[in-house]
């Protein structure tokens, strides 16, 4: 990752910008030390009516270092178990709402109910 020696201040401190004089103006920021560089090095966030923007001289590069992330891991689920899930999932949508719309009834109760409404639809 490049790390240049100067930055664009990352907090909402705004100040007085040299040339529009409003309080839209970003200052940099000296990397190694957080400290201000010089008040006219920064830009104005009016780009359109102000456009005032000054670099710091020296912008040199601090270190540069390539950062080498390790692979993502990829986690699968075997098929069987995904063909399962996805068995008779209309029976399984159909009984949870019977169920939730008729709590007195059982389970299996409810799952036949489905199945019924299920081969009538099928039928028609």
């Amino acid at each position: 990752m490049t790390q240049y020696k100067y930055h664009l201040d990352k907090t909402s401190n705004k100040f007085n910008c040299p040339k529009c004089n409003k309080k839209r103006f970003v200052k940099y920021v000296e990397t190694e030390t957080n400290h201000y560089a010089e008040s006219h090095y920064g830009r104005c966030d009016r780009e359109t009516n102000c456009g005032y923007a000054l670099y710091p001289y020296n912008n040199s590069i601090v270190s540069y270092e390539y950062v080498n992330t390790p692979p993502v891991k990829l986690s699968y689920i075997e098929k069987e178990t995904l063909q399962n899930s996805l068995n008779k999932y209309e029976i399984k949508i159909k009984t949870n709402h019977t169920l939730k719309c008729h709590p007195e009834l059982n389970r299996s109760l409810a799952k036949n109910i489905c199945l019924i409404q299920i081969n009538m639809s099928l039928k028609s």
